[in-house]
């Protein structure tokens, strides 16, 4: 399918890989969309790569913000919940990578990190700092002068694919981790049930700004080239079912999903998760959103990774 990219330009090459073989899929309303032949990473032509400019709060307004901070309130509460799993020790510090205005920052405050954010947007930092008066900084994470092997945690929620080099972010976040520390990434799943059975018209193909959509395959070279060994990676269980249903099958089907999905019910979840891997690796593997956790290896002096936390 000729998608205008190749209408005398060069491909741009896969933000993963490099590879310059991407397969045109079509356009959505981020522009053209590639498949890398080598590593399969689906990204946008016209997004990846693209240099930065400036930065508008991402949600617009007060009440657009505030329905966004309590859509996600529960959500951020599992996620931190989750992720003492990894990260147990109390003040352990956090990095909040694409806050923006730091409500999550505020919720990992309360649940006893020692919580900091990053965040493109000069306006959405600046209400982070004046008015919830948490530490969010203006920038991105590749251009902070933060210390090397300075945090036991990163959170990468909802911004991977959004990143225009996720190499570099990656390997900006492996340099300020220590060693030992762990990486969160929570964002759409490229690879979903949804995903294939929709084609272009997948919703998170026309998201604004959405460059790359990764795998569990894609992420975890993403994480291993740059020093990171995957711990977990899971697929959320809403889209395990057939998609498109309508009508009293569809209603009867949202219900269910947003019984299941209350914070409440996130060990349930857990376990549910597991018996679904064992029972059926494929649906496990099909949710439309994966959540993704590596730990920066602990290397000695001749260069193998050591055995223990490190943090």
């Amino acid at each position: 399918m000729d998608s205008g990219v190749t209408q005398g330009r060069t491909p741009p090459a896969c933000p993963l890989c490099g590879c310059l073989d991407g397969e045109a899929l079509g356009a959505t309303a981020n522009g053209p969309l590639l498949r890398c032949a080598e590593c399969s990473l689906t990204y946008h032509a016209e997004l990846v790569g693209a240099p930065a400019g400036e930065v508008e709060p991402y949600y617009g307004d007060d009440e657009a913000y505030e329905a966004y901070r309590q859509r996600k309130q529960g959500q951020w509460q599992d996620l931190f919940a989750r992720l003492r799993r990894y990260v147990p020790q109390p003040g352990a510090r956090l990095l909040d990578v694409g806050c923006a205005r730091g409500y999550s920052v505020a919720v990992a405050r309360g649940r006893g990190f020692d919580a900091w954010g990053i965040e493109p947007s000069e306006a959405d930092a600046r209400y982070g700092r004046e008015v919830l008066g948490v530490p969010v900084r203006a920038g991105t994470v590749e251009r902070a002068a933060f210390p090397a092997d300075h945090f036991d945690a990163v959170v990468l929620w909802s911004v991977l694919e959004h990143l225009a080099d996720a190499r570099a972010t990656m390997a900006a976040i492996a340099r300020i981790l220590r060693p030992g520390g762990v990486l969160n990434i929570f964002t759409p799943n490229g690879a979903s049930r949804a995903a294939r059975e929709q084609g272009l018209a997948w919703a998170e193909y026309h998201r604004p700004g959405h460059a790359a959509l990764f795998s569990p395959v894609t992420v975890g070279r993403l994480l291993e080239g740059h020093g990171l060994r995957p711990l977990e990676i899971y697929t959320t269980l809403w889209a395990a079912a057939p998609s498109g249903a309508t009508g009293a099958a569809g209603a009867g089907r949202s219900a269910l999903m947003r019984l299941i999905m209350r914070p409440g019910l996130a060990p349930l979840r857990r376990r549910m998760r597991r018996v679904l891997a064992a029972l059926a690796p494929q649906a496990a593997a099909d949710g439309e959103y994966m959540g993704v956790y590596a730990r920066k290896k602990w290397l000695d002096e001749r260069g193998q990774e050591k055995e223990g936390r490190g943090c």
